[in-house]
């Protein structure tokens, strides 16, 4: 979660000289709360996952955290163009940013989760 952050951030800043994205802090910031709430619901759902007894528990855990985000995304996005109404469509970027950074991280830690699964 931290790296995801930190990769986001990091990235999110560099683009900022190349581009004009720095007025798009506050939705930079929002997004990184949202995909952060949203991978410690995947973790805490994985977790439980792991400890059920029916086989295919973390499958349908990994399909449903799949669709959370992407429905999560959609609606957030849509909410940000209504309320805010942006001038141009760079808002997209710093929102990508954060969904790259925070599907690589969740990947990882879904991998990690499911390997231990198997070993126990």
């Amino acid at each position: 979660l931290i790296y995801a952050c930190l990769a986001g951030m990091l990235l999110y800043s560099a683009l900022c000289f190349l581009l004009p994205l720095y007025k798009y802090i506050y939705l930079s910031l929002a997004t990184m709360i949202l995909f952060s709430a949203m991978s410690v619901l995947i973790w805490i759902m994985g977790a439980r996952a792991i400890q059920n007894s029916r086989s295919g528990a973390f499958l349908s855990i990994m399909v449903m955290s799949t669709f959370l985000k992407l429905m999560g995304s959609f609606v957030f996005v849509f909410a940000y163009v209504k309320i805010w109404e942006p001038d141009d469509k760079l808002f997209a970027i710093p929102f990508m940013i954060y969904y790259l950074a925070f599907t690589v991280a969740e990947t990882h830690v879904l991998m990690t989760q499911a390997r231990k699964s198997k070993i126990t």
